[in-house]
């Protein structure tokens, strides 16, 4: 594995993808330009889990050969949340921090007020300590009540809106704590994996070339699912149609973007490697077979184990998964609907790719004891 790109990196969009069981064939082709002579261009797009040994590499124009293809991984360190995200949060902490700044502002002026307040209070109580009993008058004692009034009144308020701009205050510094948090932890700095596809290109002269690659991929794959209706004949309850309709439900969470792609679906297992028999010399001999055995027949029967898909590892809920496979030659199928977009977020996603009706017999059966209700057959 390389950690860096010897080449110019051009982006390369999915063409055909053909999904298996249990993973997907991927065309990404490129348009690139060339110099003359030996070079690496880089293609872009490609799952950081894709099948290094299933590489392939086209050059679709005159002049250009192929010399070789291969994977090349790099990393990246990123901050966790992107550049908007991260801005939001630098606008937030800011407010934050001007808020709590202007609450601890009003806490201050409340203190002054309050320690006004209890100046005033004193400066009352020495003054009527001062003023001898035989002084007051009715008249003048209602002026000290009165004036006792306002000082406590003030005093009071002063300590309530004290009490109001510390809770404030508390409740900014609190905030402002929280969004410094969240802002710390947007910027710190993740690994983030990217896959390219290296080809050695040889050109006789300058110029653009077409460049595809082939590959394969885990994490993507598809099942069949079917759906049956039944017509009914009015003029004759005992005849109707049945229309099959089968869907190709399919998953995918490879990372790659596969929008408006040429889609194909295939019962076909590449997941198990085939190996030709070995070949040895088939010497034949004429001869001339006695009358037993011209009214004799030899039949002979082969029998084949269909193998499972995957790697046989780990536990599995159930025996055997459902399959795609009939013990037959392999099917492809393809979407009724042309191209396909299958989003990378792991979610099924339906397609039609077939479509028959048939002509039924319909009958009501009952199985007593089953049920006692009749059954439509």
């Amino acid at each position: 594995m390389s950690d860096a790109v010897t080449g110019r990196t051009f982006p390369a969009r999915a063409t055909r993808v053909t999904l298996f069981e249990d993973r997907a064939e991927v065309v990404r082709a490129a348009r690139v330009t060339l110099a003359a002579g030996s070079q690496w261009v880089a293609l872009e797009g490609v799952s950081i889990v894709v099948d290094d040994r299933s590489v392939q590499a086209r050059a679709a124009a005159p002049g250009v050969r192929v010399l070789a293809a291969r994977v090349v991984r790099r990393v990246h360190h990123v901050a966790a949340l992107g550049r908007e995200a991260i801005e939001a949060l630098e606008q937030e902490e800011r407010a934050a921090r001007e808020r709590a700044e202007t609450a601890w502002k009003a806490v201050e002026r409340a203190e002054l007020t309050e320690g006004r307040s209890a100046q005033m209070a004193q400066r009352w109580a020495r003054a009527i300590a001062g003023v001898p009993r035989k002084a007051f008058e009715p008249a003048m004692l209602g002026s000290w009540r009165a004036a006792w009034e306002t000082v406590e009144n003030a005093g009071t308020d002063a300590l309530a809106e004290a009490a109001r701009a510390r809770a404030e205050a508390t409740r900014a510094d609190d905030d402002r704590e929280r969004a410094e948090r969240r802002l710390a932890e947007g910027r710190v700095l993740q690994p983030r994996w990217e896959a390219v596809i290296e080809v050695q290109l040889a050109a006789q002269a300058a110029g653009e070339a077409e460049v595809e690659a082939l590959y394969r991929v885990p994490c993507a794959l598809w099942r069949p699912e079917h759906l049956a209706r039944l017509a009914a004949d009015g003029n004759d309850p005992k005849r109707g149609t049945v229309e099959v309709v089968t869907f190709a439900t399919a998953w995918q969470r490879t990372g790659e973007v596969w929008e408006n792609v040429e889609m194909r679906f295939s019962t076909a297992r590449p997941a198990r490697a085939a190996t030709p028999p070995p070949i040895d010399d088939d010497v034949l001999h004429l001869r001339k077979k006695a009358e037993e055995e011209k009214r004799e027949v030899v039949v002979e029967a082969h029998e084949r184990t269909v193998q499972l898909a995957g790697i046989d590892r780990g536990e599995r809920q159930v025996d055997e998964m459902p399959g795609v496979d009939d013990g037959g030659m392999p099917l492809e199928f393809a979407p009724r609907t042309g191209r396909v977009t299958l989003p990378s977020d792991g979610r099924p996603f339906r397609v039609e790719v077939a479509r028959a009706s048939a002509a039924a017999t319909v009958e009501r059966v009952l199985f007593p004891e089953r049920a006692a209700v009749a059954h439509l057959r």
